[in-house]
């Protein structure tokens, strides 16, 4: 993997407000970088990796908050690392666990980002000293996903 610009990071909190927030730091990170054309398949790739990342990260949060105490500072890492050829998609946090893809009905109203995740691209998971990071490489050419 050849860089070819400086990674894009940014921290949010782990709040619902934060999602629509991080897709618009990603739109403006696609527009500054210029690798993509920000009304491509690949920038709409782009900007729903980082929705769906970025809302399992707050589930998590919301989720680990109500089991057990949250650190108040904790914040969600958001990261795009540009390739020649891809962007790497990566979402960082400090809470344990792994995310996995969970069957779904056609009635469920959630449940399925990892797999709209998993049509973007490569995706996995890799743990940090205090969490980890969630990340999704989608390739500048991307087909998109119709929803």
């Amino acid at each position: 993997m050849s860089v070819t610009r400086a990674p894009a990071h940014w921290a949010c909190a782990p709040l619902k407000t934060s999602v629509p927030n991080a897709r618009h730091q990603a739109r403006r990170e696609i527009e500054s970088a210029g690798f993509v054309a920000p009304d491509s398949d690949a920038a709409y790739s782009i900007e729903l990796a980082v929705t769906e990342l970025v809302t399992n990260a707050v589930h998590a949060f919301a989720n680990a908050a109500s089991g057990r105490s949250v650190r108040p500072a904790s914040l969600i890492d958001v990261c795009l690392r540009w390739t020649s050829a891809s962007v790497v998609v990566e979402v960082t946090d400090e809470l344990p666990g792994v995310p996995t893809m969970c069957p779904t009905s056609a009635d469920d109203e959630s449940g399925r980002g990892l797999a709209l995740v998993a049509l973007l691209g490569t995706w996995g998971v890799r743990p940090t000293p205090v969490g980890k990071t969630v990340w999704c490489e989608i390739p500048y050419e991307a087909r998109g996903v119709a929803c």
